[in-house]
Order: C-alpha cells, then structure tokens, then sequence
C-alpha cells in the first residue's frame, strides 16, 4: 500500500519488536528491499537488545538508519525535519 501511494508520505517509521516468529535478519532485507523501491525516506528501530542485532548490519549495509531505541529514531527525525525547515 505504501509503495503504491508514495505521494501521500515522506518517511516510513518502522518499529519492530522481537518476536519468536520474525527472523531479524529477513525482517531487515524485507525493509531493505522496500527502501529500494522508493526515494523517500525508511528508518527503522529494532529494539530488543541482542535478539535483534542481527539485522543491524543488513539494514546499515542497505542505507537505512537504525536505532536500538524508538526515542533516537524519533529525536533523529526531528532534527532532520527542523533541519529541512531551515
């Protein structure tokens, strides 16, 4: 849906959080994969300590930002949206 609407957003915020289910690495190459097909911006915050870390890498290598808090995905939005303002 997102894809296919991309004039109605700017950034894709994705927050995950560790489940028995999703593997952190496929879940990274899945947001990798769908940062590819848009030139707007996808951040992403896993938090979940160690269970997570395996897809830090993947989605760094990919080029999209990622926090191990929700609080510093937001406070880094926020200034860059303050720094587009200026």
């Amino acid at each position: 849906i997102l894809l296919k609407n991309q004039n109605f957003w700017d950034i894709a915020i994705i927050i995950s959080a560790p489940t028995a289910l999703a593997d952190p690495k496929q879940l990274a190459l899945e947001i990798v994969r769908f940062g590819e097909h848009t030139a707007n911006m996808v951040v992403a915050s896993l938090p979940g300590g160690d269970s997570v870390k395996p897809g830090f890498p993947v989605l760094r290598k990919g080029r999209v930002p990622v926090f191990n808090e929700v609080e510093d995905l937001f406070r880094a939005v926020g200034e860059i949206l303050l720094a587009k303002k200026s």
